[in-house]
């Protein structure tokens, strides 16, 4: 899939050179082969490397219908795999090219990258290259809802994430094209109503502009101000074989105007990064190579940042700022150790040295007597490699950081992770609050989080969603977008607060109990935010087992015996 595939599609050609080679050798002659193949294309000149990629991989993408992405059995079929697999290659050549002649890697961690060399579980600690001074508030904005400045806190903020604003999405476009999402005027006019785009979206395709502006209509009229803003990244759309490092940018700064009209244009409003603000997609190169991103992201959140605050996003697209008087966001770029990046598995290591800033910026927070939520992109769910290391990280700073945010998954869920030595003692919840896109066959979403402004201890939360047929059903009859609301997450799953013990015990009990439990059936409701029928029992243990993360093992292990937690899967452009 273009997103979320290991590799991109032009690593096909290494493959079938290694598969020819080595075919049946169960892994060491692949990975030997692979180094042969990536050292004989190392050595071409780039002339011939790249119309050899193109002449290889572009065929073999379109025999493989996109690796799955696009349909040569719908009347665009044809036209749908070769745009695809030509955009694709236009996208990914240069990081192919840039893979195989570099001379920083070796051969076999270029083979690590691509899948035919056994990885190293660990990433590899890298020394501090940047440190923020976080007592430095030079230019922080003086948010009138601070005591401070003679306001008052609400208790309440807003989380939003994977957006996906598709802002080239076509009212009336046809939306079952042949390929991941449609809705564009290229795919042409809807061949039925049946297929034809609404106003606010299609579970086929990604965010209208007018469900963002919806969206944002909504978060403007709660009945309480929120104090604050989060947002856990992927803005841009999932056309990623059609993306430029311009119009990314351009998604990114629609969102945040969006999200400014709502009302964080005076409040705090901190973000992260996703796998798809990154050109071409999950790529980030590191220190230097992604410059284009951190500056025209720290162009739009300016109004937002202190000049520390800049200062390291425009470093490497990390960095902490405050939201209340004493709590802070540690915005971590998770992305950067994605194993969908290939420059990250040819390096093997903290690009930018964010682990010792990260922990640097925490001892600085503890100091003060200050806490800390931290928002990540993608959920945190292992006790190995990049996922072991960020959580033994937080568990260094359990009394600093009171919860984690994270999105990328577009489901509406919660984690408890457990101390990281015996897995036996809850420690922190990490909330994902679902997508703002409808893609994936589910209905858009954002959260608001009730909190406790002494504590920053998070109490409740309320889920808002757009009926998405409805709400298209509405338009052509002149009604407007209605977004409804859940009832307090601690009301519908039947518990006395959102603390890590209490929804641990929660999960415990999906694994003990039926599927007529009335907290299970609202929790599967909401998963999909009444979307899905999500609520079989083979999915109440699974999501049970997953809700307890890498210690569902030992606190549930007659159910969740071995291995139980598995990576978000994925399920296609629409989801990631």
């Amino acid at each position: 899939r273009p997103d979320t595939m290991q590799m991109p599609v032009s690593g096909l050609i290494l493959l079938l050179a290694a598969g020819a080679s080595a075919r049946g050798s169960g892994g060491v002659l692949e990975c030997e082969a692979c180094q042969v193949g990536t050292k004989l294309a190392g050595d071409l000149p780039l002339e011939r490397l790249k119309p050899l990629i193109y002449a290889a991989a572009v065929p073999v993408c379109i025999a493989l219908k996109g690796t799955g992405e696009c349909d040569p059995h719908t009347p665009e079929g044809k036209w749908a795999c070769r745009d695809l697999c030509l955009g694709m290659m236009k996208e990914e050549e240069s990081i192919l090219v840039d893979i195989l002649s570099s001379s920083n890697y070796t051969s076999e961690r270029k083979c690590e990258a691509f899948g035919l060399c056994k990885k190293n579980p660990d990433p590899k600690e890298t020394p501090q290259l940047l440190r923020t001074n976080i007592s430095d508030l030079r230019r922080e904005p003086r948010w009138a809802n601070w005591p401070e400045n003679g306001g008052a806190p609400t208790g309440y903020f807003v989380h939003v994430s994977d957006v996906h604003l598709q802002r080239d999405y076509q009212f009336g476009a046809e939306a079952d094209c042949g390929q991941p999402i449609c809705c564009r005027a290229e795919a042409g006019a809807a061949r039925s109503r049946r297929t034809a785009a609404g106003a606010y979206g299609d579970h086929r395709c990604d965010a209208s502009p007018q469900l963002l502006a919806s969206m944002g209509h909504a978060i403007a009229g709660l009945d309480l101000r929120p104090d604050f803003f989060l947002n856990t990244g992927d803005d841009p759309a999932h056309d990623v074989w059609h993306q430029t490092p311009a119009l990314n940018l351009a998604a990114v700064g629609q969102v945040s105007s969006v999200l400014a009209e709502s009302g964080a244009g005076d409040r705090p409003h901190a973000q992260c990064f996703g796998n798809h603000e990154a050109e071409p997609v999950n790529q980030y190169k590191g220190l230097g190579g992604d410059a284009w991103l951190y500056n025209g992201a720290a162009d739009a959140w300016r109004r937002w940042l202190s000049s520390s605050a800049e200062e390291s996003l425009r470093f490497g697209g990390f960095y902490t700022m405050r939201i209340a008087p004493k709590l802070w966001a540690v915005n971590f770029h998770s992305t950067l150790f994605d194993n969908g990046d290939w420059y990250f598995l040819a390096d093997g290591g903290d690009f930018s040295g964010q682990f010792a800033w990260a922990r640097d910026v925490l001892s600085q927070i503890r100091s003060r007597g200050d806490k800390a939520y931290v928002l990540h992109h993608h959920p945190q769910d292992r006790d190995e490699g990049f996922s072991g290391a960020f959580n033994r990280l937080l568990e260094d700073f359990e009394d600093v950081v009171v919860a984690t945010f994270a999105g990328h998954a577009h489901t509406s869920f919660f984690r408890v992770h457990h101390d990281v030595r015996t897995r036996t003692t809850p420690k922190r919840v990490q909330f994902v609050p679902g997508s703002g896109t409808p893609g994936g066959d589910l209905n858009p979403t954002f959260r608001v989080y009730k909190y406790d402004p002494a504590t920053y201890e998070v109490l409740d939360y309320v889920q808002y969603w757009l009926d998405l047929r409805e709400a298209n059903a509405n338009y052509t009859k002149g009604a407007p977008a209605v977004w409804r609301q859940d009832e307090p997450a601690t009301r519908l799953f039947g518990v006395k607060d959102l603390s890590p013990k209490s929804l641990a015990d929660l999960a415990l009990s999906w694994t003990k109990g039926n599927d007529s439990m009335p907290s299970w059936i609202n929790y599967a409701k909401q998963y999909t935010r009444h979307c899905q029928n999500y609520t079989t029992a083979a999915k109440r243990v699974s999501e049970a087992c997953k809700s307890l993360s890498y210690a569902a093992s030992t606190v549930a292990p007659d159910v969740c015996g071995g291995d139980s937690v598995a990576e978000i899967p994925s399920q296609g452009l629409s989801r990631e």
